[in-house]
């Protein structure tokens, strides 16, 4: 592909020179083009896939976390000044009152719930509804519809421009970009675990089609319909549900 732009002609003149060990290791090339009044040269850029092995990067990120969760327990230790049993009692009793939901109103019947079955069945009675969408009109939504000029619908190639089909190169660079510090899901992997997981080639096509299903489709795994919540007490009744601030 040519480099280097004079007039009308054009030649390859700029190139990357690379040993061939690191040459085997490239991800992706590009040739830019740059507006001839700053360079007549175009902007010739590689990638390469330094990465050390899957299995070692694991290890040194769980080798990170748990000198994290060290430090963080010798900074509770010192400031608190206390022997080991005690501390661990008070801590331990603190989380359990933190995490403890003694008992729930039912918002139907208004009966106190207090056994885990009838506390979950009043969650899961509260947050259908509140999560339930509106019903609407379908002759309204065709009115507007049909009140909608012709010339402001979209093209049928403007529609396909817009939602093409994900590569492994566009959602490699998405995942790096999520917040590696989040709580994980039900599975227990942190972003900072998958987001190793999703850049290995080996996994290329099954992420891609997962992603391609899930946009254009509507397809998702399973496992997306699950997530792990927790409630935060807010003030006034705590056996209301309403009074609880909900962390997915």
């Amino acid at each position: 592909m040519p480099t280097f732009s004079w007039g009308t002609q054009m030649s390859s003149i700029d190139y990357i020179f690379a040993t061939p060990d690191i040459a085997a290791l490239k991800h992706k090339s590009a040739i830019d083009y740059i507006n001839p009044a700053w360079s007549d040269h175009f902007l010739v850029s590689t990638n390469l896939s330094l990465r050390t092995s899957l299995k070692r990067q694991l290890s040194i990120i769980q080798q990170e976390t748990v000198k994290i969760l060290a430090m963080r327990a010798q900074k509770h230790w010192r400031e608190n000044g206390e022997r080991s049993a005690r501390y661990l009692k008070r801590t331990i009793l603190a989380n359990a009152i933190r995490k403890d939901i003694p008992f729930l109103r039912h918002p139907t019947s208004e009966a106190l719930c207090t056994t885990p079955s009838t506390m979950t069945n009043v969650a899961m009675h509260f947050y259908e509804k509140l999560y339930t969408v509106d019903p609407i009109e379908n002759s309204s939504v065709e009115d507007l519809l049909n009140h909608v000029p012709p010339k402001k619908f979209l093209s049928e190639a403007t529609r396909s421009s817009m939602t093409p089909l994900l590569t492994f190169d566009n959602i490699c660079p998405a995942v790096n970009c999520s917040p590696n510090h989040s709580s994980p899901g039900p599975d227990g992997l942190p972003y900072k675990i998958l987001s190793l997981l999703f850049c290995e080639d080996r996994y290329s096509t099954l992420l891609t089609n997962i992603y391609n299903d899930a946009l254009n489709k509507g397809v998702f795994p399973s496992s997306w319909s699950f997530t792990c919540l927790s409630l935060l007490p807010k003030k006034g009744d705590l056996s209301s549900l309403k009074n609880w601030r909900l962390l997915h």
